[in-house]
């Protein structure tokens, strides 16, 4: 089951506190649909505003990105530019 990392105190503060999850899902997509039903309201502040590293790697469009049972998804707060 991928293992996610919240690296946010937001984020965090909407599950209960919890800084580690095991979600059993597939893709990222279906990752942050899986929080979401667990913690409502989750899921939109996931998209909204956070990145998401999986494996080390950040990636722009993570939805459609295959997970397995041993991959680690951090979700990191966008840094914002100008």
């Amino acid at each position: 089951m991928p293992k996610v990392l919240i690296a946010d105190s937001n984020c965090r503060a909407m599950t209960g506190g919890l800084a580690e999850l095991d979600v059993d899902a597939a893709s990222v997509r279906a990752l942050i649909a899986a929080i979401d039903a667990r913690f409502p309201g989750a899921g939109e502040y996931i998209d909204r505003r956070m990145a998401v590293a999986v494996d080390g790697e950040i990636y722009q469009d993570p939805g459609p990105l295959a997970l397995t049972p041993s991959s680690e998804v951090c979700l990191i707060p966008r840094i914002g530019g100008g």
